[in-house]
C-alpha cells in the first residue's frame, strides 16, 4: 500500500538522486528505480542484488547469478509480461535502451526518470521499450 503522500515521495526521491553521483551497486539505474519504488511502496524488489557488485561487469554477473541474465528478463520474471511503455503509471518500472545498454527507470508522469552517469535523465514514455506495473 502506497502512503498517502506517495507522489511527493516519488518526486523527492528523483530529486535526491539528481544530486548524487552514479555508483555501480549503490546508485546505478536499477538501484535508483528500486530505491524510488521502495520509498513509495515499502517493498525492496532489489534486495538480492544489493551489496553484490560494484562495477558494470559485476552488475552483469549479478544479473546472471541473482536474476535472469538481463534487466528485461529479470523484471519479467518478477512482474510478469511487460506492458507497452505508454501504459505506465507514475511509480511503475520502465525500461529504455541507452548508449550504455538497457536502463531501468521509473515513470514520473508522461516521462520516465533514469539514473545515468550524467545525473537523472528523463525520456518520454514513447521513447521507452516497455514497463511493468507496480501496485
Amino acid at each position: 500500500m502506497r502512503p498517502e503522500n506517495w507522489t511527493e515521495v516519488l518526486a523527492d526521491e528523483v530529486a535526491l538522486a539528481s544530486s548524487q553521483p552514479f555508483v555501480w551497486g549503490k546508485l546505478d539505474c536499477c538501484l535508483f528505480a528500486a530505491n524510488v519504488v521502495l520509498a513509495i511502496t515499502g517493498k525492496d524488489f532489489a534486495s538480492e542484488f544489493r551489496g553484490h557488485y560494484s562495477t558494470a561487469a559485476g552488475a552483469k554477473k549479478a544479473l546472471i547469478k541473482h536474476g535472469r541474465g538481463s534487466i528485461k528478463e529479470t523484471m519479467t520474471a518478477k512482474f510478469g509480461k511487460p506492458r507497452t511503455p505508454l501504459m505506465a503509471r507514475r511509480g511503475d518500472f520502465v525500461l529504455a535502451a541507452t548508449a550504455l545498454g538497457d536502463s531501468l527507470g521509473v515513470c514520473v508522469g508522461a516521462s520516465a526518470a533514469f539514473k545515468s552517469p550524467e545525473g537523472v535523465v528523463c525520456l518520454r514514455l514513447d521513447q521507452c521499450l516497455c514497463s511493468w506495473r507496480i501496485d
